[in-house]
């Protein structure tokens, strides 16, 4: 009676939510010009303002990773970049992302030049923001304003950037309603931090409004997950001593959320998660929640959400738009993906991963969408005994966390780091 009680109290509270009127904002500029890092900082500072969507189409192969794993093994960075040309296919995928995202905040990350390839991509934007260098002309600044004037888009400003360390860091609102300032140090080998992105961070929460939707009841997000555990937001540590206020999830959380979410497995209706998170907490709360079937939400993609497959085994060496290789270890089966285009979701039920060796677990290491990720664990979930999601984790380089766990010895929020994978 009491969880009957409590699931409906729970549901009844979440059936509205603000909702927040999305921004497509483009970040354009020429190569070189810090848009990388930039967006990198922006995306933590606006964590703590609502929800957000980093969109990037641009076809380098760089992205919060990159930044991220930067600061504890650059030479692995240089590695892993993948600098790579437009195809149409990348195109196509890209002008849908932008299409398609409905986040308060859709932040656009394109190439260096004005092309046609990124008219397409940027034609269902609502604004501009140029990033600039100092070693850049005012035609090429001007070359972006007839870019946004084109295809209709909003100037909302300009950051100009420069690596002199001797130049002091500005910011303002101009008559005109644009911002403007000076950002010092857009690199990745020394950036501290920026006031100018601090302070682009709060306009751009002002140009954004909020309305109410009505959500249905099987929706579930990951900020209520939160509180069901008594995670609260808490102070996450920036570059330049910055702190914001945000979830920032420890592997060790995961029993609590696997517990915190058994009573919605018992119900057998289907789930809809939404909000983000470490791809090991999503594939650690799909699996909680089975036999649901569950849909994760995704504003890049057509309709806003991708269905997680049921009932799929792992194939031969592995099928579908990821190219997979394993190297079977002492500890388990490394399993790794790639693929130089972004997977087509439409595609996912054809995505199977190959097979390992049996009684051991897998490692998962590979650069996917979340929902490609968890697909991946979850079609492991009944034929290894645990799956091991990847990610960089800040001071511990990469890792692997445990999400997913059948046996004792394989304890869920468990980690292995890269170098003691043996």
């Amino acid at each position: 009676m009491f969880k009957v009680r409590f699931l409906a109290i729970f549901a009844s509270r979440w059936r509205e939510n603000k909702e927040r009127i999305p921004m497509r904002i483009v970040f354009g500029g020429p190569k070189h010009s810090g848009k990388s890092v930039l967006l990198w900082y922006l995306k933590k500072l606006l964590a703590s303002k609502g929800d957000y969507m980093p969109l990037r189409c641009a076809p380098d192969g760089e992205g919060d990773w990159t930044q991220e794993l930067y600061l504890t093994n650059p030479d692995l960075t240089l590695e892993l970049r993948q600098k790579g040309k437009f195809s149409e296919e990348f195109v196509s995928w890209a002008e849908g992302a932008v299409k398609n995202c409905t986040s308060r905040f859709g932040l656009v990350d394109v190439g260096g030049i004005p092309s046609p390839e990124n008219r397409r991509i940027c034609k269902h934007a609502d604004a501009l923001v140029i990033v600039i260098g100092d070693q850049w002309g005012p035609e090429v600044h001007e070359s972006w304003v007839q870019f946004a004037r084109e295809l209709g888009l909003k100037v909302l400003g300009t950051v100009h950037g420069t690596l002199d360390s001797n130049a002091q860091e500005y910011s303002r609102i101009n008559p005109d309603g644009k911002f403007e300032g000076l950002s010092v140090g857009l690199d990745r080998k020394t950036f501290k931090g920026s006031t100018c992105v601090e302070a682009l961070a709060d306009f751009l929460a002002e140009k954004t409004e909020t309305q109410k939707k009505q959500k249905k009841m099987n929706t579930i997000t990951v900020s209520q997950i939160a509180g069901m555990i008594g995670k609260q937001p808490g102070p996450i540590n920036l570059p330049g001593g910055k702190v914001i206020q945000g979830l920032d999830w420890k592997a060790e959380e995961l029993p609590a959320v696997q517990e915190a979410l058994k009573p919605f497995s018992a119900l057998g209706t289907p789930w809809f998660i939404d909000g983000a998170g470490p791809q090991w907490l999503i594939a650690c709360i799909t699996h909680a929640l089975h036999p649901c079937a569950v849909t994760l939400a995704d504003t890049k993609v057509e309709g806003g959400q991708v269905a997680i497959g049921e009932r799929k085994q792992p194939e031969g060496t592995g099928k579908g738009d990821l190219d997979f290789t394993v190297e079977e270890k002492e500890m388990g089966a490394l399993v790794r993906y790639q693929s130089a285009n972004p997977v087509d979701f439409r595609k996912l039920p054809e995505l199977l991963p190959p097979v390992t060796a049996q009684g051991k677990p897998v490692f998962l290491n590979g650069k996917t969408a979340t929902w490609g990720t968890v697909d991946i664990a979850t079609t492991y979930q009944h034929v290894v005994p645990a799956v091991f999601v990847g990610q960089p984790q800040g001071a511990n380089g990469y890792v692997y966390v445990c999400a997913i766990s059948h046996r004792p010895d394989f304890q869920v929020g468990s980690v292995v780091k890269a170098e003691d994978l043996k």
